[in-house]
This record gives structure tokens, sequence and C-alpha cells, in this order.
């Protein structure tokens, strides 16, 4: 008993996974130098310390009191009460004291993006509610260059706010 093999089907998969390698070595020979802007691993303290430079990030933490008669340290809930209106992410921002641009850990209002994520959640709902037979349904089906933009400015939007 033997097991049939398709010639034609197998010869373009094996391309296909030939490709697939070629394209791995070749990332991982173009980012063989790549700075990450992170010199030294990310799980030491020294590291999240140099990326927690903000100032807008350091005010934050500044102004999280600590409750009087605790054993001097700030409780989880105290973090998530003072840090839930904020998104933090590792991006460029422009350090207020020297005025240059640095890496690291930064943080903006949280109400932007919801704002934003709103506005996304209504127009799904609205393509969902509305009749088969709309010229926005028809825009949305069409995937042309018009969606394309629209989705692709939503996302540019949502990634600077």
């Amino acid at each position: 008993m033997g097991v049939d093999v398709f010639l034609p089907p197998a010869r373009v998969l094996q391309a296909l996974l030939a490709v697939n390698l070629a394209a791995v070595v070749c990332f991982a020979v173009l980012t063989w130098t790549w700075r990450s802007g992170i010199a030294t691993p990310p799980g030491t303290i020294a590291t999240v310390s140099a990326l927690s430079r903000s100032s807008t990030l350091r005010g934050l933490f500044y102004t999280i009191k600590i409750e009087h008669g605790s054993s001097g340290s700030i409780t989880d809930a105290d973090m998530v009460k003072k840090t839930e209106s904020y998104r933090f992410m590792l991006s460029y921002y422009r350090n207020t004291t020297s005025g240059g641009v640095e890496y690291g850990t930064s943080c903006t209002s949280a109400t932007k993006s919801f704002i934003l994520d709103c506005c996304g959640v209504l127009i799904a709902c609205y393509n969902a509610t509305v009749e088969p037979d709309t010229g926005f349904e028809r825009f949305m089906i069409d995937q042309n260059f018009g969606v394309r933009l629209f989705f692709t400015t939503f996302g540019v939007l949502l990634t600077f706010f």
C-alpha cells in the first residue's frame, strides 16, 4: 500500500516553502544589525527605567499618592485608578527638558482613541443594520481605492491619537 502524491501541486508547495525560507533568511540578514532602540534586555530594571524617561509619564507617576498609614507602597488599585484614562505605548516622543526626540514609553489620553474606536463601532453597526442595497453598502463591498483609503486613513488616525 502506498501514498499517491500529485506531483504538480507538491512542486508548487515546495516552491512556496522555498520562497518562505528565502524570505525569512533575507529578513534575518537585513535585520542583523538593525537598531531597535533598546540596548539591553527589556526585562531588566535598568531598561525599564531608561524607557520611562518621558516627562509626561514621570509626571503621571509623581501624582500617584500613597495613602497615609499604609506600608509605604502603592497598591495595584491605586495604580489602576490613576492610569486607567491613559494609553501607553513604545514610540518616539519629544523630550520637554532637552527638546530632543527620544524613544521610550509614552502616554497619551485614552479619550481620543476611545472616540475613534466608537466611530469605528458605529460605522460597523450602521453597515450591519442598513438595507443591503444602499450606496454605503456598495461602497463597502466594492473594495476599490476609496474604501482602502478610508480605512487606511482611519487606521493612521487611530495610531496617531
